[in-house]
């Protein structure tokens, strides 16, 4: 006899509809002390404790190189890998798009070019900035020395609350689909946003989760692996040919 959740369960990618995200905010409008409190350089207090100060230092060092990226239908997450504004996010969020908007960490928009799509049906997607760097961007570490059970941390826009971060750890490393399974809280705006590991380099691109019975976050997330993004990059070619597409 199957589970009644097992049965029910479903694959949630972690796009979001554009006029979800803005009738959250309109609930939810951010005061001016809260955004000035969020923008102000950060001081560590001493009574932080050193996994609490390993968190901070994770999050200041990569919330810069994430973006909200909207391409009128969807909404998600991306994140900068080199200085002159090339972008990885999944490829449902760009969905058919040939241009997109991006909202920069400083809450500057600028559009953007999906200049490649992921090749052998991987969600991914590559962007170019418009603008001019440079710009801020995460370094990718090495997702073949990932391990069960080290600490993740996630940044993204669920539910278009841009620059939120989540923590967890690796659950499972899923060799059939070739992720990163997480217990990190995901939800839908996290799509294309990084998974990164304790010192800071991004391990993953955070994709879907199971979704039993209309759950948002189950506690059962994935992220598509970094080594898998840089083989990506690889066959479709250089930052260059990239720019030219």
């Amino acid at each position: 006899m199957k589970s009644p959740i097992l049965s029910t369960r479903k694959w949630l990618l972690l796009s979001l509809a554009p006029a979800m995200a803005l009738n959250l905010m309109v609930l939810t409008p951010m005061s001016k002390s809260t955004a000035a409190l969020e923008q102000a350089p950060s001081e560590i207090p001493v009574s932080v404790s050193a996994e609490e100060q390993a968190n901070i230092a994770v999050y200041e060092r990569n919330a810069p190189a994430v973006v909200g990226i909207n391409s009128g239908k969807n909404q998600g997450a991306g994140v900068i890998l080199t200085s002159d504004g090339l972008v990885v996010t999944n490829k449902h969020v760009v969905l058919d798009a040939k241009t997109v908007t991006v909202k920069l960490a400083d809450d500057r928009f600028q559009q953007a070019r999906v200049v490649a799509l992921g090749l052998d049906n991987k969600d991914l997607a590559f962007l170019r900035l418009n603008g001019r760097g440079p710009y801020p961007t995460a370094k990718m570490g090495d997702s073949g020395l990932v391990r069960v059970g080290q600490r993740v941390l996630a940044i993204g826009s669920p539910f278009g609350l841009d620059g939120t971060l989540t923590t967890g750890i690796v659950s499972r490393i899923d060799r059939t689909r070739n992720m990163i399974q997480t217990d990190a809280a995901i939800n839908p705006g996290n799509s294309g946003g990084p998974l990164l590991n304790i010192r800071g380099e991004l391990i993953g691109i955070n994709r879907s989760i199971i979704n039993p019975v209309g759950a948002s976050s189950a506690g059962v997330s994935f992220a598509v692996p970094i080594n898998v993004v840089k083989q990506q990059i690889a066959s479709i070619g250089p930052s260059s040919t990239l720019a030219q597409r």
